[in-house]
């Protein structure tokens, strides 16, 4: 609801937690419109950016991220 206030929206790969060198990736999404309750982003253009795969989407609003959703980015 609080639509207006949402700063980023990001997507992170989950982390290995065996493997101290494993950082992920952190993609940062375009925010288009952010307005009455709804958030539109760009996703990446190619691969390259966000390989396919299962990332943990955040959206970030007033500096406070919000709870991990896992969603999974593949071709079209």
């Amino acid at each position: 609801p609080e639509a207006d206030t949402v700063e980023s929206v990001v997507l992170l790969t989950p982390t290995n937690q065996t493997h101290h060198t494993d950082t992920g990736r952190f993609v940062s999404l375009r925010v288009i419109e952010a307005a009455d309750g709804t958030v539109t982003v760009r996703s990446p253009t190619t691969a390259n950016v966000a390989p396919p795969g299962y990332y943990m989407l955040h959206v970030v609003a007033e500096d406070v991220p919000s709870k991990a959703v896992y969603i999974r980015v593949g071709p079209t």
